[in-house]
């Protein structure tokens, strides 16, 4: 695989970002799994940012710790949504995508463009009260929609259809999926965001650049492929975060995803039981 799309995989579980001795890439249509090792876990893809061309955005700390800085004392008027806000961001620091600045630590060196962190208010909700969106408006104009090789697959018409025809059907919903996708250690620095006064930069895909569909359906696509070395594999497909499972019985459907929902799990991806839609128990 060449250009700004790849996938990177390794033996054991190694972060990406720690530096990867003996990595290596492997083509779509390869089976990874190995048999003897079903707790082994290999960590999903790394994609590149697809930047237009060689141009980047400019350094912005200054006017984006500045207007943090304001969505923070303005909150403070609101004392429900601030707590709310400061339990959104607390989330963020706990999940694993992003990484804060360390002490001592000059932010224009740590990251060389800056996104602000927007909280969204949703009072009716009862559990995530607070959502944080990404302003990536002055990023994306640097970068592309897509990758070099795989379109987002964001055909939602097909989708339908394919579950409307098929006699048995499973929907796996995919938590956090976006965040399950590595950024390649040279784009990181480029990623950089101010939110809830914290300092931060992403490790793994945002949601909210106009390159992350096209990131997690990539990867997907990817990884299905790999995992598709089942007679099963026509009958694997996804929408965002959505992996579909179709078959003429519920055996057939079964089967696919004993096979399926390990091979995610194993690359980073976690199924939401909770959110799981099907008809094999019809």
């Amino acid at each position: 695989m060449a250009g700004n799309d790849y996938l990177l995989f390794d033996e054991v579980e190694v972060n990406p970002h720690g530096g990867v001795q003996e990595a290596r890439e492997i083509g779509a249509n390869a089976v990874e799994r190995d048999r003897s090792l079903p707790t082994r876990r290999v960590w999903p893809a790394v994609v590149k940012v697809p930047w237009i061309d060689d141009r980047r955005p400019k350094q912005n700390y200054d006017a984006i710790r500045g207007r943090d800085l304001k969505i923070t004392q303005r909150l403070a008027k609101r004392p429900e949504e601030l707590a709310a806000y400061e339990a959104a961001v607390d989330e963020l620091l706990k999940s694993g995508a992003v990484e804060e600045l360390p002490l001592g630590e000059d932010p224009r060196k740590w990251a060389y463009h800056y996104m602000c962190g927007v909280p969204v208010f949703a009072n009716q909700r009862k559990s995530t009260r607070c959502r944080i969106c990404i302003d990536a408006r002055e990023l994306n104009n640097f970068t592309n929609k897509e990758g070099d090789e795989e379109a987002a697959d964001m055909d939602l018409q097909s989708r339908m259809l394919e579950w409307r025809a098929s006699k048995r059907v499973d929907c796996e919903d995919l938590k956090k999926a976006f965040w399950s996708v590595h950024i390649d250690e040279s784009d990181v620095k480029w990623l950089g965001m101010c939110v809830g006064s914290r300092i931060i930069r992403w490790i793994h895909v945002p949601f909210g650049t106009n390159w992350s569909p096209w990131a997690l359906s990539s990867v997907l696509g990817k990884i299905l492929k790999q995992i598709g070395g089942t007679d099963g594999a026509e009958a694997i497909s996804f929408y965002v975060d959505d992996v579909l499972l179709r078959g003429d019985s519920c055996s057939e459907v079964s089967k696919i995803r004993r096979e399926v929902v390990p091979a995610l799990e194993e690359r980073g991806f976690e199924v939401h039981q909770d959110k799981r839609m099907s008809n094999l128990d019809t």
